[in-house]
């Protein structure tokens, strides 16, 4: 028997159905393929841009790490802010094209600033360490002893994404380069007149209670120093008097000085350029009037140099402590000032006085100028010869006393009995006196008048400062 082997395949094909499953099948991976390839290019170029704002970040962020901390002269201070740190960041501005590659980002304008990214929970831009061991926005009390501080940095490229880090910095750099812990930043008051003791705060970092202050200028005497330092840890100022001598002989003239802090102990110094700035005191010359009676009261005019409105002006005794009343101060130019003085109205009083002036905003400026007298008022004890012009006649007369100033004044008949003037003074004349010894002798010429033949009438010589000496019954008329 023979038998035919046959196939089990159909020669019909494939149908319409399977034909379109199987282009189903194939569109849905390629398009698969297709995400999965611009998936990867967008991924890469979102790797690219963020691997680019990483590197500016971590740029900016060194950089200013390192201005703050790591370089020889360090920006740290205790009690920094955002804004004393604030120049590191436009510092890094102006270098980021320049450091910062951009990796084909089409926007590379980056900008880095110490300052918190939007919507983060971060307190502040800079953070200080406390006690109880937590980082806060607050400034530590006492701004004297360095603390770490948590600094944030962000970094917002040109297409407005941003990323930010922190990092923390501390006054290490103290204890790496001990020539560089003292800094001397600044002094107030920072001025000093000739002559002058005041007393100043100075600022910095690295004052221990030990610390000695020089100037440039060693004529310039440090008095005594107040540190607020303690026993082990420095501070961040101190407080000195000082005192400037007098430009007599000019050992420290106008100008600017520097300060030296020196800590013995440690070995460590720093110096402030140009803080201190002396300025030229006042210089008296002279004084008119320059004679005072005790109990007088008179104005009076100083001439001298560097004269300012406001300054003050005191007369002291040389020998004594009761200074004289001075009112009424006009300084009218930088040479000149009017002033009234009143006598101590003592006795004792008497004697020399000499001029001190003291410049606004110093407090003691002391500037020794001419020598002022203060002499008891005129008295008089005769008249020499008789003074008695006749009826309507002249006469000249001498009368003798004490402490006639120059300039004094002779008056007839004030005080006579009758009360009218029995006699006219044509002239006069002070002999001798000066601004140190007054006059004992003054030469007039009188003339009698149309009363009463034989009145008599005093004799009154006033000084120019408005003292009077009265010689009762002096003059005789006829």
């Amino acid at each position: 028997m023979r038998h035919r082997w046959q196939d089990g395949r159909s020669d019909s094909g494939d149908t319409l159905v399977e034909v379109l499953v199987a282009i189903l099948i194939l569109s849905a991976a390629g398009l698969a393929l297709l995400t999965g390839f611009s998936t990867t290019i967008s991924g890469s170029a979102q790797h690219r841009s963020l691997a680019a704002n990483d590197l500016a970040l971590r740029t900016a962020a060194e950089a200013a790490f390192s201005m703050i901390q790591q370089q020889a002269s360090p920006l740290y201070t205790v009690c920094h802010d955002s804004t004393k740190y604030s120049s590191l960041a436009a510092q890094y501005n102006a270098e980021a094209q320049a450091i910062t590659p951009n990796f084909g980002v089409t926007n590379s304008g980056y900008t880095a600033s110490i300052s918190v990214p939007p919507g983060s929970s971060i307190t502040a831009p800079v953070q200080f360490w406390t006690s109880s061991f937590t980082w806060s926005s607050t400034e530590p009390s006492d701004c004297t002893t360095p603390v770490p501080e948590l600094v944030t940095m962000t970094v917002v490229n040109g297409n407005g994404t941003s990323e930010s880090t922190q990092f923390v910095v501390n006054d290490i750099n103290a204890a790496l380069n001990p020539s560089s812990t003292v800094a001397v930043t600044s002094l107030t008051p920072n001025q000093v007149t000739q002559g002058a003791t005041v007393t100043m705060t100075l600022t910095g970092r690295g004052f221990y209670s030990d610390a000695a202050v020089t100037f440039s200028n060693s004529n310039i005497q440090v008095n005594s120093i107040s540190s607020c330092a303690s026993a082990t840890l420095p501070c961040t100022s101190l407080t000195m008097n000082i005192s400037v001598p007098n430009s007599v002989n000019d050992s420290v003239p106008p100008g600017t000085y520097d300060v030296t802090v020196t800590n013995p102990k440690e070995g460590t110094s720093g110096t402030g350029e140009a803080l201190l700035q002396v300025t030229p005191a006042a210089q008296v010359i002279g004084v008119v009037p320059s004679v005072l009676a005790v109990d007088g009261k008179e104005s009076f005019t100083l001439y001298g140099n560097q004269f300012a409105t406001g300054m003050s002006i005191a007369v002291n005794p040389v020998v004594g402590t009761i200074p004289l009343l001075v009112t009424n101060v006009v300084v009218t130019s930088s040479t000149t000032a009017t002033m009234t003085i009143q006598g101590p109205g003592l006795v004792t009083g008497e004697g020399s006085y000499y001029f001190s002036v003291t410049l606004p905003g110093a407090s003691s400026s002391t500037t020794t100028g001419s020598l002022f007298q203060v002499f008891p008022d005129p008295t008089i004890s005769s008249s020499t010869p008789t003074c008695n012009p006749g009826f309507q006649g002249t006469a000249n007369c001498v009368i003798y006393g004490a402490n006639f100033q120059p300039g004094a004044s002779v008056s007839i008949g004030i005080g006579t009995p009758s009360g009218t003037t029995a006699g006219v003074v044509n002239s006069y004349q002070v002999i001798g006196g000066s601004s140190t010894q007054l006059s004992t002798e003054i030469d007039f010429n009188v003339s009698g008048t149309s009363n009463v033949q034989g009145d008599t009438a005093n004799i009154v010589v006033t000084n120019p400062d408005t003292t009077s000496a009265t010689f009762i019954g002096g003059f005789h008329n006829g």
